[in-house]
């Protein structure tokens, strides 16, 4: 193979001799004609050649003169302006719900499979049943996703599976009898009925609650708190928030990788820091753990296994739900 970073270096070449030309001034973005004759190469000579309808043509050779790449035709694309915004503009957003006006007839469910959605496992099921069938349209129905975690997670799922399946699984928190009227809001994905009214869901600018600086009271409590996400927090309520007392938790404890060199750096910065080993979705262990009140828990242990909706078991959805929603309740 040709080493990337090789590649890189020829195709800067474009940049100090095309500078200005149309279509030559940004990333490579389109190749075409591509062949590599050898492997190996640790100093390229390269030949560039401009073409009349916007790319450039690439040919390479080793040291010796032996062909080792050819592009018959390269053309790049301008990046779009990654400059960083102003604090507190566009930084985040949260979801809102706004109520839409609705068509003066109910939608026929005849042409819907409508779901009950009971419990995560289930759901994945019932999704994986009715996705396979490319003409079914699957409507998930709930009752209380603001307020039941258990919901919520169906949300959760669900919302990952519509973005694999786009127009084919509407969520909807209704009553029964309220669904057919949600449904009749086209267009949408993901519904709610409440005080008679049908709201959709919108992104809306989150207004900061605090800001950086602020001091954190009492010890704070970091599950996964020796992992790479966990240091990071822990780093962060130390050094932005103020906090002096840290309680990590993590399942191999100060035997994690990098552990003792926390406690050192959190330590020089200020800060009392105790590493327990726990699994934290043990209750009765986690209580043991917790021999002295928190003013606060950052919540980032987590077990990573995603993957395509079809390729999901119960199995792998509790192993991942338990680190975190039952640890977290």
């Amino acid at each position: 193979v040709l080493h990337p970073a090789l590649l890189d270096a020829v195709l800067h070449g474009i940049g100090l001799a095309v500078t200005g030309h149309p279509g030559l001034d940004g990333v490579p973005f389109a190749w075409s004609g591509v062949r590599l004759y050898a492997a190996g190469a640790s100093v390229l000579r390269a030949r560039l050649t401009l073409l009349a309808d916007g790319g450039v043509r690439l040919v390479a050779t080793d040291a010796e003169g032996g062909a080792v790449i050819e592009v018959d035709r390269l053309v790049t694309r301008a990046l779009p302006d990654m400059r960083p915004v102003a604090p507190g503009r566009d930084a985040l957003f949260t979801v809102e719900w706004v109520a839409v006006a609705e068509p003066d007839t109910a939608v026929d469910l005849d042409g819907w499979t409508v779901y009950r959605a009971t419990e995560v496992a289930a759901t994945l099921l019932v999704l994986q049943e009715t996705l396979v069938r490319e003409d079914a349209r699957l409507a998930v129905v709930t009752s209380g996703v603001d307020v039941d975690p258990g919901v919520a997670a169906i949300w959760g799922l669900v919302r990952s599976a519509q973005s694999e399946y786009p127009d084919r699984i509407v969520l909807v928190d209704a009553e029964d009898g309220e669904v057919a009227r949600a449904l009749a809001v086209a267009g949408e994905p993901q519904l709610k009925v409440c005080d008679g009214k049908v709201l959709v869901a919108r992104l809306a600018r989150v207004v900061p609650a605090g800001t950086a600086g602020e001091v954190w009271t009492g010890t704070v409590l970091v599950t996964g708190g020796t992992g790479g996400l966990g240091a990071l927090v822990a780093r962060h309520l130390v050094a932005v928030h103020g906090v002096r007392s840290l309680l990590l938790l993590s399942r191999s404890g100060v035997a994690a990788a990098g552990a003792e060199r926390l406690v050192e750096e959190l330590t020089v910065l200020g800060a009392r820091v105790r590493i327990e080993a726990v699994d934290v979705t043990d209750r009765d262990a986690l209580a043991a753990v917790l021999v002295e009140p928190v003013g606060g828990v950052v919540h980032a242990a987590g077990v990573l296994d995603d993957g395509m909706v079809m390729s999901l078991t119960p199995e792998r959805l509790d192993a991942v739900l338990r680190v975190k929603a039952v640890a977290a309740r």
